[in-house]
């Protein structure tokens, strides 16, 4: 009797979830050029934190990692794909994946390429595509890269970031150029993603664009901050977060759907 690897039980005890775990949000009929969305970034928000230090062997970061237990910023990025799509061609249609499991965020990597992990995963999602008549999957995951925050005549930014969040600096000094005055600290909305387009029916990938958008905000009027943390209101990180996440994943979007 063949026996399931410890691998292939994981993968085996994924796919007997998938059902639950994936929901139509917006269904339409069947037609050419309907394209599924599915983000399997926002199941987190990172709070990146600069460190006090010079070590070069050390990360220059603290990180925290706070779990997002509702839908909200997948939602975010799926309607930044979603409204991309319709710019890109008023007659394509969309339907969205919604997934809660962790176990799928955590393969994210590997649902984009064959392999003992992921094939139980991606012959499931084949079969969810074909049913719903999507033509292509367009797949949104977290990349980390390099932090790097555009100033007007540079960059700041150390050590690696990955996903969305929040990238806090309570030491470094800016100028602003218009009075030439200093001030300490910055918050910088982030959103590192990778946008991925493939063919439904055989989960191959077409093409993919690394999506990299952040924002600086130094505290007002030139003022140091006691904690940079605070330069920026509840209501202000929500928008900005909401803006960069916009920008990043709608201008990958066009992009790959501009090569098709």
């Amino acid at each position: 009797m063949n026996r399931a690897s410890p691998g292939r039980r994981g993968a085996l005890a994924l796919l007997v979830s998938l059902p639950a775990a994936l929901r139509v949000a917006h269904a339409v009929e069947a037609s050419p050029g309907t394209y599924a969305v599915l983000s399997l970034v926002g199941d987190q928000l990172t709070i990146v934190t600069r460190r006090l230090t010079t070590g070069t062997q050390l990360d220059p970061n603290d990180r925290q990692v706070l779990p997002v237990d509702d839908a909200s910023l997948d939602g975010a990025i799926a309607a930044a794909a979603e409204s991309a799509i319709t710019e890109a061609n008023p007659a394509s249609q969309w339907l969205r994946f919604s997934i809660r499991d962790a176990r799928l965020f955590a393969l994210q990597d590997q649902l984009l390429s064959p392999g003992a992990e992921s094939d139980g995963l991606r012959e499931a999602l084949r079969g969810l595509l074909a049913k719903a008549g999507a033509t292509h999957l367009i797949v949104v995951t977290k990349w980390r890269g390099e932090a790097s925050f555009k100033l007007v005549d540079g960059s700041v930014g150390a050590g690696k970031i990955m996903g969305v969040g929040f990238n806090v600096d309570d030491v470094t000094r800016t100028k602003l150029l218009s009075t030439g005055e200093i001030s300490t600290g910055f918050v910088a909305p982030f959103a590192y993603v990778r946008v991925s387009l493939l063919d439904a029916a055989t989960l191959k990938v077409v093409a993919t664009r690394v999506a990299v958008e952040s924002s600086l905000w130094t505290p007002p009027q030139t003022k140091d901050a006691v904690f940079a943390w605070e330069i920026m209101t509840a209501k202000e990180k929500s928008q900005a977060l909401d803006g960069v996440i916009h920008e990043a994943v709608s201008k990958a979007t066009r992009e790959l759907l501009a090569e098709r």
